[in-house]
């Protein structure tokens, strides 16, 4: 849907219960939802976020899920957070880490 659809619906609305609106408050009403449902649609690509999921560094460093989660339980692991349950896995981190090892 488009603002202009918007404006013209909220304006008949509000004909038909009495009220006049100014047409500057329609298009701030119209902002505010818009904004709301691009918020809403927007996700982040692997590539920029600073915390990975176990999954998420699989799929990037063409590394199996099992062999980072083992990595990820040793003991004063120095690129993983956790979130309660959450593993998340500081990309920087992990990439200085691969950098410094031979094999893994």
């Amino acid at each position: 849907m488009n603002n202009r659809y918007e404006i013209n619906e909220i304006e008949n609305y509000l004909n038909i219960s009495g009220n006049k609106a100014k047409n500057t408050e329609l298009k701030e009403i119209s902002k505010h939802n818009n904004t709301e449902s691009n918020i809403e649609s927007n996700t982040i690509s692997i590539d920029k976020k600073v915390y990975l999921t176990i999954k998420e560094t699989s799929l990037l460093f063409n590394i199996g899920i099992t062999k980072i989660r083992n990595l990820t339980q040793e003991k004063n692991c120095p690129f993983v957070l956790f979130n309660g349950n959450k593993c998340l896995i500081s990309r920087k981190k992990f990439e200085v880490f691969l950098d410094n090892k031979h094999s893994i």
